[in-house]
């Protein structure tokens, strides 16, 4: 719950306690409401409205009336117990509701950046005309994708702080309904503000390395924020995409919306359409790639922010959550750009047999749910380790599931409990997301020393750690 939101609901509940309190005194009641409508004037203006909070309004408008109508009767020879005394019983029950309705529905805040950079961001609508659209009904449509880099910046002075999702008036409604919840329910996330800013000037000591995120089956590039605007302020560049048709929406720049559905991504009787799809993701990775290769280069203009020089491609990781982390060890597998790899709570199954048979050669770093997903991507992913030759980690999370490793748990204290495959245990599962990410790639990109890599680590007590 917000500052101003807190501060309006203590106000409220002084003003159903106040004649009790103070007795009959309608000047100094009168003060309250009046404090509580500029707190309101606050929150609107700083904060913004937001409809978990109308129960807040609402009561704000019947104590304001009330204590109005109390100083025009004029003083205490004149007041009558019984508006008091129901304002009390029906304000109580509305004031609980104004509570619970925000704090079960928070404004989600990522946790602020601890690294020496400030963080800047940019979007960009890439088309690979060379790559037919192989789920579209059209024929002739070329592959197409949003993609977002978070960067080192050097300055924030005049740029705006980031959205947590672009074109949210499009995005919460649908993010809401594949949870199976009423399309309103995450209107608020409009109020949602990240801590990168749009189109902020790159910093100027990089080049930087270069770190990719593929997000879950019908995730989206943003669903690993905490992750992203760390990973920026720590000195790499994160790039992610939103991968067409199997991302829970995607929203280009001319207004065309492209939503996931089950039966385009996974057509009945395909037997193959996952490992389709890894592919395919794999396939925009490379193109990013190839287009961040001329960006840096000065060969290409990459629209608002200057790149050239910027991008250390000759050190790369790749890293996913479920789908995506399949699709990290995919492009991993056959593009020789990747330095190494990490998987989160990783979908395995899906990789390309030939790449699952011999395993990476670079770096691989396993973090998941104790299901990982299901026994036999448990059994396909364990046997993926077992294959690879460089050095691997195998760690998991006790108590931990799917999506514990995303925002997802800092969008409702309640989603342990709504069974969207999100614990309790979800602040120690980003913990450690966020602390053993940056300790593999500090060490196999940079060549820094990294103590939780070198065993089970105090910080962690429900992590099991395996290093072969």
């Amino acid at each position: 719950m917000r500052l101003f939101e807190s501060l309006l609901l203590i106000l409220l509940l002084l003003q159903l306690f106040w004649p009790a309190l103070a007795g009959h005194r309608p000047r100094v009641g009168l003060a309250l409401p009046v404090a509580a409508l500029l707190l309101f004037a606050i929150h609107g203006l700083w904060e913004g409205l937001r409809w978990q909070m109308i129960p807040a309004y609402v009561l704000l408008a019947i104590t304001g009336l009330l204590a109005l109508g109390a100083y025009l009767r004029g003083g205490p020879a004149r007041q009558r117990r019984w508006p008091t005394i129901l304002a009390f019983v029906l304000g109580l029950p509305l004031w609980l509701l104004a509570v619970a309705l925000p704090w079960a529905l928070p404004v989600p805040g990522l946790p602020a950046p601890t690294g020496p950079y400030l963080v800047g961001t940019v979007s960009y609508h890439l088309i690979d005309e060379n790559r037919p659209e192989t789920y579209s009904p059209d024929p002739d449509d070329a592959r197409q994708f949003m993609a977002q880099l978070w960067y080192p910046a050097a300055s924030i002075d005049g740029a705006v702080a980031a959205p947590y999702i672009d074109h949210v008036e499009i995005a919460a409604p649908i993010l809401a309904e594949s949870f199976g919840f009423p399309r309103f329910l995450f209107n608020h996330l409009n109020l949602a503000r990240t801590d990168g800013y749009l189109a902020a000037p790159p910093a100027a000591d990089g080049p930087f390395p270069v770190l990719v995120f593929a997000h879950g089956l019908t995730g989206f590039r943003g669903q690993n924020g905490f992750q992203m605007q760390e990973l920026a302020s720590q000195g790499y560049v994160v790039a992610a995409i939103d991968h067409t048709y199997g991302s829970r929406f995607a929203i280009f720049p001319d207004g065309t919306v492209v939503e996931y559905d089950a039966e385009v991504a996974f057509p009945p009787g395909v037997e193959d359409a996952g490992n389709r799809l890894v592919q395919t993701w794999a396939g925009d990775i490379s193109y990013l790639l190839d287009q961040m290769e001329m960006w840096t280069a000065g060969a290409a203009e990459p629209g608002e922010v200057d790149w050239t020089g910027r991008l250390d491609l000759d050190h790369l990781g790749l890293f996913g959550h479920s789908t995506g982390g399949g699709t990290a060890l995919e492009v991993c597998g056959h593009d020789e750009r990747c330095d190494a790899a990490l998987g989160l709570d990783a979908w395995v199954e899906p990789v390309s047999d030939d790449v699952r048979a011999a395993g990476l050669s670079q770096p691989l770093l396993f973090l998941s749910a104790p299901d990982w997903i299901s026994e036999s991507n448990q059994q396909t992913g364990e046997a993926f380790y077992a294959a690879s030759a460089a050095d691997r980690y195998l760690l998991t999370v006790a108590g931990s599931d799917h999506f514990d490793f995303t925002d997802f748990p800092d969008f409702s204290p309640l989603t342990p409990y709504l069974g969207v495959a999100v614990t309790d245990q979800g602040a120690i599962t980003q913990a450690a997301v966020q602390a053993y990410t940056l300790a593999f790639f500090n060490h196999y990109l940079r060549g820094t020393d990294e103590p939780l890599l070198t065993g089970p680590s105090p910080r962690f007590p429900t992590l099991t750690f395996r290093h072969d």
